[in-house]
């Protein structure tokens, strides 16, 4: 099993969702944001370590982490772009960088 299909595997039985459920208390819309950040997040990272991590049964000790620091960290990606915004402020150069990665 490669990374692609274990992280297939989780949005597939929404892991992310159920942990950023649990573990943040938000509402809807920003555990969909949230969630796709991390599968992301999950997707970049290397390789071995997710299938180590998967193998070992400590994926979802990984995707806590995760969501943790995404939202309760006032510099992750996720405050700025959903958080902060719900305060009327919004840093349009990560939408920049967003769109110019793609």
């Amino acid at each position: 099993m490669n990374k692609h299909d274990i992280i297939e595997r989780l949005a597939s039985e929404r892991v992310v969702e159920r942990i950023v459920q649990t573990v943040c208390k938000i509402k809807r819309t920003e555990l969909e944001d949230l969630a796709q950040m991390i599968y992301e997040a999950m997707l970049l990272y290397d390789e071995k370590k997710i299938v180590s991590l998967y193998t070992k049964g400590q994926i979802n000790y990984f995707i806590v982490r995760i969501a943790q620091n995404q939202y309760y960290s006032n510099t992750s990606k996720f405050h700025a772009l959903f958080r902060k915004e719900q305060r009327g402020h919004v840093d349009a150069s990560l939408f920049a960088n967003t769109i110019a990665d793609e």
